[in-house]
C-alpha cells in the first residue's frame, strides 16, 4: 500500500464520514424539510466533486486548474450546505485542511480558506441576522485556521528538509 492510496483513504474516510454525520443529522433534526434536503444534496454534491476531481487534485504533485476548480467547487457546496442549515458547517473541519493540501502555496491556502470562513460568516449572518456573532466567529475561525495551517506548513517544511540533510 502506498503512501498516497493510504491518505486518499484518509481523505475519503474524513470528508465523506463528516458529511455521512451531517447530512443524517440534519434530516433527522429538520424532519425531511426541503431546506434539510438542500444541505444533504448540497453535501453530496460537495463528496461526488470530491471524489471526481479532489482525490485526483490530492495526487497532483503541484497545484493546477484542477486543484483550483476542486478547491472552489468544494467551498460553494459546503457554504450551500450550510445556508440550508447550520449543522452543515462541521464539514468545515475537513475542508480546512483539505483546502490546505490542495493548495500551491500558503498564500493561496490563506485565500481559498479566507474564502470559505466569509461564505459561512455570510450564511450565518443572513440565517441568524445577528451580524456582530458571524463576523466574530469567522474572525476566529480563520484566525485559528491560518495559525494551525502555518504551524503544519512549518513542520512539514521542517521535515522536508531534515529529509534532505539525511539523504
Amino acid at each position: 500500500m502506498s503512501s498516497t492510496g493510504s491518505a486518499l483513504r484518509w481523505w475519503d474516510a474524513a470528508l465523506i464520514g463528516t458529511s455521512a454525520v451531517a447530512s443524517t443529522t440534519i434530516l433527522i433534526s429538520a424532519t425531511g424539510s426541503a431546506a434539510a434536503w438542500g444541505a444533504t444534496g448540497s453535501l453530496a454534491g460537495a463528496v461526488a466533486v470530491y471524489l471526481a476531481l479532489g482525490r485526483r487534485a490530492l495526487m497532483a504533485r503541484k497545484a493546477s486548474g484542477l486543484t483550483r476548480w476542486a478547491s472552489a467547487v468544494l467551498i460553494v457546496a459546503v457554504v450551500l450546505a450550510a445556508w440550508f442549515n447550520p449543522i452543515a458547517q462541521i464539514v468545515q473541519a475537513v475542508l480546512y485542511p483539505l483546502l490546505w493540501r490542495l493548495s500551491s502555496s500558503t498564500r493561496s491556502a490563506i485565500g481559498r480558506s479566507a474564502t470559505l470562513a466569509v461564505g459561512i460568516g455570510l450564511t450565518a449572518g443572513l440565517g441568524s441576522g445577528d451580524w456582530v456573532t458571524a463576523a466574530l466567529g469567522t474572525a476566529l475561525v480563520l484566525i485559528f485556521t491560518i495559525a494551525i495551517g502555518l504551524w503544519i506548513t512549518g513542520i512539514q517544511k521542517y521535515g522536508l528538509e531534515r529529509d534532505q540533510l539525511l539523504t
